[in-house]
């Protein structure tokens, strides 16, 4: 599990289309930070992963192929080698696995498509369904979508079928595990874990799995925690951030990666939670810590091209040896922010989905612009949460001086991704 990670930031719940202005705002900002997690992750040597239903139902990674010139198939290619890898469960391609999703009653509410989210959601898909169904080439004069689709919903079909195509070329690796009671069982472990933490946090989390019709699936411990704050007013919001930490965790832990947990910076408590049940997780954020223009002036605006260079460039290389390069080539710097020592990049980024120019200032994604216009700057690091110190998934076995050494780190504001694979595979060896 050395090579791969997942992040949640790109969870399709946190990345959905459509809803209340306040979602909108905070699916765009999602889907900005992940793609800066996924070029630092790339340029250190990691192989971000993801589940099978990402791989039609994230606004984010069709978003990421539509960019135009050479950006949404350099975005494509990363698919077809695998380097970006979504993992199927039950279907032979991503599109297989989309249509009998939407074939399927079962699915009543979409994250990428928002346009099927009705009340009859089977029935408004239909057409959907008939269209992929006799699906013709790109090219093909016998081509046609059908009259009841919106034009956006042709655009995206049409990015779900590349997206397909070059994630079916990737080398074979193994399939996506299935969650079986995995996400309940760890539910119940963090309840167990809270009672000496916050006990009306335990006792929200236990009835998550003993007062819900499905506790393995979260739509439906949604709708539990929904109709809960019906009942009594607000509920203590650390329980839906730990209900969703453990099904990323679980999403994660089957597509065979390290979960990378994004938290609120406010939230201690969860943290503290979720940290005695994931030891093994790494925390996931951008930092906000102001950086001087100066730090990063000579810095290129990176997009997906460029990390498609320099990855068929530096192919044969070590990770260390990777960050070296992009260093060089400018496309990263190792910058002080607060004290700590970050590497910075500049992306550039247009959100096709939602129809909009390059956006983003320092409220909009928490992070210092770094010129107007020119690109954004993102910075991003990480440490691994003690490695296997702690244990497997949903470990309880977290012995005291573990504990404390996590809990310091935890104390400081942590970012992205930074953690060069040899130092990581080293720290395990060591353990050994």
């Amino acid at each position: 599990m050395g090579r791969y990670i997942y992040f949640d930031i790109l969870d399709t719940a946190r990345t959905k289309l459509g809803g209340a202005s306040d979602d909108i705002q905070r699916a765009r900002e999602n889907t900005f930070r992940g793609q800066a997690e996924l070029k630092m992750s790339l340029l250190c040597g990691w192989n971000p992963v993801f589940p099978q239903t990402y791989g039609w139902d994230s606004s984010a990674l069709l978003d990421y192929g539509a960019e135009e010139s050479f950006e949404g198939e350099s975005f494509r290619w990363l698919l077809r080698k695998g380097l970006i890898r979504i993992r199927l469960r039950d279907q032979p391609s991503i599109w297989d696995a989309a249509l009998a999703a939407f074939a399927n009653p079962a699915f009543q509410s979409l994250s990428a498509w928002p346009e099927f989210n009705t009340e009859n959601p089977l029935e408004s898909r239909r057409p959907l369904v008939e269209t992929m169904r006799n699906w013709q080439p790109r090219f093909s004069r016998t081509r046609k979508y059908s009259e009841a689709l919106p034009e956006q919903v042709c655009n995206r079909l049409e990015l779900l079928r590349q997206a397909s195509d070059a994630a079916k070329q990737a080398p074979p690796d193994g399939p996506e595990l299935p969650r079986s009671h995995r996400l309940s069982r760890l539910i119940k472990v963090a309840a167990e874990a809270a009672k000496d933490v916050d006990p009306n946090v335990a006792s929200l989390l236990s009835r998550c799995t003993t007062d819900v019709s499905d506790p393995n699936n979260r739509t439906a411990i949604d709708t539990f925690l929904d109709r809960e704050m019906e009942k009594v007013g607000d509920l203590p919001p650390e329980v839906r951030e730990i209900t969703n930490g453990c099904f990323n965790a679980v999403a994660a832990e089957c597509v065979l990666a390290r979960p990378a947990l994004t938290l609120p910076k406010s939230s201690s408590l969860s943290a503290e939670i979720l940290l005695r049940v994931l030891p093994g997780s790494v925390r996931s954020d951008l930092f906000e810590a102001p950086i001087g223009k100066i730090e990063v002036s000579e810095l290129e605006v990176l997009g997906w091209h460029r990390i498609k260079e320099l990855l068929e460039e530096c192919e044969s290389l070590s990770a260390t040896e990777r960050v070296r390069r992009a260093e060089a080539a400018k496309m990263i710097s190792n910058v002080a922010a607060e004290k700590v020592p970050v590497y910075a990049m500049r992306t550039n980024w247009t959100n096709i989905l939602y129809n909009t120019a390059i956006w983003g200032t320092a409220v909009v994604v928490s992070i210092v612009g770094a010129g107007t216009g020119s690109g954004i700057l993102s910075v991003t690091t990480s440490q691994v949460l003690a490695g296997q110190l702690a244990g497997a998934l949903g470990s309880l076995d977290v012995r005291s001086k573990v504990k404390v050494e996590m809990a310091a780190r935890l104390e400081k504001k942590w970012l992205g991704l930074l953690q060069a694979r040899e130092n990581y595979l080293q720290s395990g060896s060591d353990q050994a």
